[in-house]
């Protein structure tokens, strides 16, 4: 039950074909991330493979749950952006899952970024995540990851593939779900450990979380995500509801409204 995402994307090259990408759940153990290639015709869905292995890098003995992708500037490829153990034995260590993984998704494969080698491009974080979410902004220019003490951002070049300006903003309590506005300048995020949601304001170079809502603690926040009408949706535990943030874009005033779309 991997409680992040699964992550469709078209397979370069190939019209009508889509990759589908899906990670382990953390409760069982060392597993990889699969995933499949499927074909869509008007009437049907075909399977042309399933449940292929994303090789991992040695060392890694576990994929984590969080992956998401990211358009490539090319028009046509995408990268792929996962997380991974950095041990390579079942130890306490391994758990903080401090590795993030950069792959090339293009007409040859699920490649590095330089399309020389099946393994990806890795990257060490000063925090671990192993289930909860990581985002891309919606100008892919910065990669978001809630982590188990905090939340870390990159930039992101969709050019090359490359993670750069690691900034780790430490809350000291574990964080879930996280989203960039509309406009790239506030990231959102979930605490798991205070039950609350708060917002980042990245224009300024130190940003401190601000306060959204609160709840309380059989009914935390956890997974989030913008919607078509530019709002921010927001799961929590035990609901049949979804909260929303009506005004992303503007920190000071987010508008939050619980209970706001009924799930049945």
């Amino acid at each position: 039950d991997s409680k992040t995402q699964i992550v469709t994307i078209p397979r370069p090259g190939f019209p009508g074909q889509y990759y589908l990408f899906h990670g382990p759940a953390v409760e069982d153990g060392a597993n990889p991330i699969y995933y499949s290639t499927i074909q869509i015709t008007p009437n049907t869905v075909i399977p042309v493979s399933l449940n292929d292995t994303l090789p991992r890098p040695l060392l890694c003995w576990s994929a984590g749950e969080p992956i998401t992708a990211v358009p490539h500037c090319n028009g046509r490829d995408y990268w792929l952006i996962t997380s991974g153990s950095n041990m390579g034995s079942n130890n306490t260590n391994t758990y903080w899952y401090q590795r993030v993984f950069v792959y090339l998704v293009s007409p040859a494969g699920v490649t590095h970024p330089n399309g020389n080698s099946q393994l990806p491009a890795i990257y060490t974080t000063t925090d671990g995540c192993y289930f909860s979410e990581t985002k891309a902004s919606p100008d892919n220019s910065k990669i978001a990851r809630a982590g188990q003490s905090g939340i870390t951002i990159f930039d992101f070049d969709n050019q090359s593939g490359v993670l750069s300006n690691q900034q780790f903003i430490n809350t000291n309590t574990g964080i879930y779900g996280c989203s960039f506005s509309p406009n790239n300048n506030v990231l959102y995020y979930s605490d798991l450990s205070t039950s609350q949601l708060f917002g980042l304001d990245l224009t300024l170079v130190n940003p401190t979380p601000v306060l959204i809502a609160t709840t309380n603690p059989t009914s935390n926040f956890r997974d989030m995500q913008l919607g078509p009408d530019s709002a921010l949706y927001l799961t929590r535990e035990n609901q049949s509801f979804l909260d929303r943030v009506s005004n992303p874009n503007t920190i000071s005033n987010p508008g939050y409204i619980a209970n706001a779309v009924p799930l049945n």
